[in-house]
């Protein structure tokens, strides 16, 4: 597995897109033209916000191909009750078959890091799920209330500490 910018490997970009319509677009009415600008307005190579993509070399037969295994993105705001928080790991997606291997953490230490190498000294994030990030480092700073109506919990973790997720 490797794992790089998007904006390097663009040919991933409508996969990337699906992935995330397919995850939260279709439950928050949002359209598919919606999460193209979103991925599109993330490609910066140096500064926030980034997309990344985790992806893996499968052999078959004598061909060798690659495939996308999950995405993640460092955002300024993933949560409108919270504009005071910044910068937001977000769209962390993993591809159902490559679940449970290894993949949601080793894109959130590579996003740690990135974020670590720009300066950016903490990182947030917003879930609806218990103690998976916290196996990770992340570390529960209370919930908010998201646009859809549900409470979201907001976990930090400090990019000095990206080897610990």
């Amino acid at each position: 597995m490797k794992i790089v910018p998007l904006c390097e490997r663009m040919e991933f970009f409508d996969a990337v897109v699906q992935c995330l319509w397919n995850e939260w677009g279709k439950c928050k009415n949002l359209t598919l033209s919606f999460w193209e600008c979103w991925v599109r307005s993330s490609l910066h190579p140096a500064e926030v916000p980034q997309t990344y993509i985790a992806i893996s070399e499968t052999a078959t037969g004598d061909m060798r191909g690659e495939q996308l295994l999950g995405t993640v993105s460092l955002w300024r705001s993933d949560l409108q009750s919270r504009q005071d928080l910044t910068p937001w790991l977000g769209g962390l997606y993993v591809v159902p078959a490559f679940r449970g291997r290894g993949v949601a953490s080793a894109l959130q230490r590579y996003v740690l890091r990135r974020a670590a190498s720009m300066s950016i000294p903490r990182l947030y994030l917003m879930t609806e799920h218990e103690h998976f990030y916290e196996r990770t480092g992340w570390i529960f700073l209370g919930t908010s209330p998201h646009e859809t109506g549900v409470d979201v919990r907001i976990y930090a973790h400090d990019t000095s500490d990206c080897d610990e997720a």
